[in-house]
């Protein structure tokens, strides 16, 4: 099995040109599987930022298991 490539937060920010904090707040979600190499260290797959750079990026200012909430009158 080939060795697997993984990025560091602030490389799949630079290539979403987001923030690195976007990042993080994706893994949190739940949108972007990671790697927890120690408290502050996380890692995540290259093929699953290439597979994101394809179908598109998460709207970050919703969870995944958010509901629209919705005003009345």
């Amino acid at each position: 099995m080939p060795p697997v490539s993984l990025l560091t937060a602030a490389e799949v920010a630079e290539r979403f040109r987001v923030k690195k904090a976007t990042i993080h707040l994706w893994c949190m979600q739940g949108y972007l599987p990671f790697i927890r190499l120690g408290p502050r260290s996380v890692r995540i797959r290259l093929d699953v930022i290439e597979r994101l750079e394809l179908e598109g990026v998460p709207d970050s200012r919703r969870s995944p298991n958010s509901r629209t909430a919705r005003r009345t009158g």
